[in-house]
């Protein structure tokens, strides 16, 4: 499969990756330092004196008049600064960026080091940031909700949208579950999907038997897996299609008779959907 999105990285291009990775982390980290607070803040409606790197709380001030012969205390509250409920949403974002990146870093090392990294891939990798910063917020949302009247805890607010990037699908599933909890959808559509289905499909291609393709003749070969009678699969061994495999809810088989036999042999088999969206790859 000797293609352009196929071909693996150049030094020059891992070079830029790492400093790029590099580079996005410590501005996200700089963005949390220049906006982080001197003191936690005492209300929901705490105000600060703003400047990057100095973000000091403003405190009413108390001056006591004689009014009539009388001394009477009149507080000022602060005004001006930067509204805690703005900072918040500034270190929120932060925090789901700075998550987000070391998950891509993790895992663009760790595809680039084995050397199974798809160039497909890069979009992903620009986007999925971005998308972390919005689920952090939506978290943070979420989970404050008719809170505004009470002081926040700055450090449970910052874990919450460092694990929301760090983990975005399981920060997914939460908010999911907090609309379903608020609003109790119900699905009365005439054609409405099951349970099974393509996002319930799974195949395992560890277990797949054989473990390696036989040159010397047929192979029968079974891939375990669930739901895989969602919709149609296309199997596909070096980009010829399979025809005809066997499919039941459990497991995928068919035979495959190698008619030609260079030396070495490299087969690469890919099972997809009728979209052509990638459910498994795998060398043999």
């Amino acid at each position: 499969m000797d293609n352009q999105t196929e071909a693996p990285l150049s030094s020059n291009e891992k070079t830029v990756a790492g400093i790029l990775l590099i580079l996005f982390i410590l501005l996200s980290i700089l963005t949390i330092i220049a906006h982080w607070p001197s003191e936690a803040p005492p209300t929901a409606n705490a105000v600060y004196k703003y400047s990057l790197f100095d973000v000091t709380l403003l405190k009413a001030t108390t001056v006591v008049k004689q009014v009539d012969g009388k001394p009477v205390s009149i507080v000022t509250e602060p005004t001006g600064g930067i509204h805690w409920s703005t900072l918040a949403l500034i270190l929120v974002a932060a925090a789901g960026f700075l998550g987000n990146m070391v998950h891509i870093s993790l895992s663009l090392t760790a595809y680039i080091g084995s050397g199974s990294f798809k160039r497909s891939w890069i979009l992903w990798y620009f986007i999925k940031p971005f998308s972390a910063v919005g689920l952090a917020l939506f978290l943070y949302f979420g989970l404050n909700s008719g809170t505004s009247a009470a002081p926040l805890n700055l450090m449970s607010i910052m874990a919450a949208g460092t694990l929301a990037g760090l983990f975005t699908d399981i920060a997914t599933q939460k908010l999911k579950e907090i609309f379903e909890a608020i609003f109790k959808p119900t699905n009365n559509l005439p054609d409405k999907l099951g349970t099974a289905g393509p996002k319930a499909m799974k195949i395992d291609l560890e277990h797949m038997q054989p473990p390696k393709i036989n040159p010397g003749g047929a192979n029968k070969i079974t891939i375990p897996g669930t739901d895989l009678d969602g919709t149609k699969l296309v199997i596909k061994i070096n980009d010829v299609e399979v025809p005809k495999p066997t499919v039941t809810p459990t497991l995928i088989s068919f035979d495959y008779l190698v008619t030609v036999d260079p030396k070495p042999v490299k087969y690469q088999l890919v099972v997809s959907d009728k979209a052509g969206v990638e459910l498994g790859h795998k060398d043999l």
